[in-house]
């Protein structure tokens, strides 16, 4: 739990920088539909600063909500599974990402993949599953260090015996 605060700005900017950023270059071919002009139409014009700005702001309330769940699920993870393995730390790592889609679904129809309009299905299905990967690949590499930790401390006690 040392880096949650870095875990929680990326998984939760993650999405929406990876979103405009698919509709900035275009990768999915939706950005010059008519429905996404409409509703995105500075998206092939916007700087990386604006992108990241835009995201920010419209991340406040995912950013906030995670900060409130996120110590409980690690602990719920760390009282289910009692000692860190690669399993528990995926385990955590899904869990706390699963937040972002579903903080996204609720707070705001904008952003919800299964009712999201058509010009821009593909791009939000997108982004969300990089979100995901990204968010824990990163909670992973955060906090394999307690594996070593944890191995290191048995080790020594059981030296002492």
């Amino acid at each position: 739990m040392n880096f949650f605060a870095i875990h929680i700005f990326v998984k939760d900017l993650a999405y929406l920088i990876i979103f405009w950023a698919l509709l900035k270059y275009n990768i999915t071919h939706e950005t010059y539909l008519s429905g996404t002009i409409s509703d995105y139409p500075g998206a092939p014009k916007a700087t990386f600063s604006e992108i990241v700005f835009y995201s920010l702001i419209m991340s406040i309330i995912p950013i906030l909500v995670s900060f409130v769940i996120y110590i409980p699920i690690v602990l719920l993870v760390d009282k289910i599974f009692k000692r860190v393995s690669y399993f528990s730390l995926l385990t955590a790592g899904f869990l706390l990402s699963v937040t972002t889609p579903i903080i996204y679904i609720l707070n705001s129809g904008d952003h919800i993949v299964i009712h999201a309009d058509e010009s821009t299905k593909n791009t939000k299905i997108i982004a969300f599953v990089i979100t995901f990967i990204i968010s824990i690949g990163l909670y992973f590499l955060l906090n394999k260090n307690k594996i070593n930790q944890r191995s290191i401390l048995i080790n020594s006690i059981i030296e002492q015996k």
